[in-house]
């Protein structure tokens, strides 16, 4: 099974103006026997990206895999934030055995903030 230990995913502050995005990592351990497949769907992400003048603020660089058996995934985000607030967003995860068609979905709460860069 996937242990899931918060459905809240804090990427936590990152300050505006960065050169590069910052990157956060989601980590999805699998205590079962057997692989599970996993989906993000990633269209609330998009959706956010283009209200923002379609520039990439939050993207999932690998919104599906398979865990093996207890293994973990590493899903790096990158964040870069264009203004000085909260982003929220409701980020559905697709999860089942891996030689199977059944998913199970539960829903993540993706919380992210951008910052004014503090001098010192």
């Amino acid at each position: 099974y996937l242990h899931l230990p918060h459905r809240e995913v804090l990427l936590g502050p990152t300050p505006l103006g960065l050169a590069q995005p910052h990157r956060h990592t989601l980590e999805l351990p699998n205590f079962s026997d057997v692989p599970l497949a996993y989906e993000l769907d990633t269209t609330q992400l998009a959706a956010l990206n283009q209200q923002s003048f379609a520039v990439e603020v939050i993207s999932c660089l690998e919104p599906s895999g398979v865990i093996p058996p207890g293994g973990r995934a590493r899903i790096p985000f990158s964040f870069h934030p264009i203004e000085a607030r909260e982003y929220t967003l409701a980020v559905p995860l697709l999860v089942g055995d891996a030689e199977r068609p059944e998913r199970i979905q539960r829903v993540l709460r993706l919380k992210a903030l951008g910052h004014q860069p503090t001098d010192g």
